[in-house]
This record gives structure tokens, sequence and C-alpha cells, in this order.
């Protein structure tokens, strides 16, 4: 099972034939030397977690102030104001409109006055 939040390994997998040639180059041993931490293995996958768990309640508040914004822009739209269920692009749509409608009627308003 894949973690989609999880960053992406660094690890590069070789087969078995190629991975003994390339270390016998002394590629691969430098390439996970480079690749490695200073600290130990255990503080690692620790810190590691800390920053996925950081990460994901940092990202979990961004959906939920991006959803409230949503909401709140519905609301003003009188198109779609009573429909809870109105799809993102149809919100951003509508309210588009809505705007242009409403610059439409101050030009009006003010070449009458």
């Amino acid at each position: 099972q894949h973690n989609y939040a999880a960053p992406p390994s660094t690890k590069v997998d070789y087969p078995s034939s190629k991975r003994a040639k390339l270390e016998s180059n002394g590629r691969v041993l430098k390439q996970i030397s480079n690749n490695r931490r200073c600290s130990s293995p255990r503080s690692s996958d620790s810190e590691e977690n800390d920053k996925r768990r950081t990460h994901n309640v940092l990202e979990r508040q961004r959906r939920n102030e991006l959803k409230l914004s949503f909401f709140a822009l519905r609301d003003q739209i009188p198109e779609v104001a009573s429909n809870e269920k109105a799809p993102k692009v149809v919100i951003l749509k509508k309210a588009t409109e809505y705007v242009i409608s409403m610059q439409e009627d101050e030009r009006r308003l003010l070449r009458e006055h």
C-alpha cells in the first residue's frame, strides 16, 4: 500500500546484476553515502514521522480554510447560495458572472447620473 502523503524515496533500487557492477565501480556507494543522514536511523525515522505529522496537520488546516472560503463565497452569490452541494467550479464560474454583472450595473448607474 502506497502512502501518498509520504515524501518520495531517494533510494535507487537497482536490479542485483546491475547493482553488483555499479558497486564495483563505487558509484552506488558514493550515492548511498550522499543520501545518508548524520543522525541515527531511529531519530531520523522519528524526525521524519514528526515532520510528516506536522505537514499533514498543516495541510488539513489549509484544506479546511479553503473549504470555508468556498462556502463564504458561495453564500454571497445569489444563484448558488441555496445550493449547499454546489461544486467548486460552479461557485467560481457563478462568482465571476456575478462580479461582471455587478460591474455592468455599476457602469450603467454611473452613466445615468
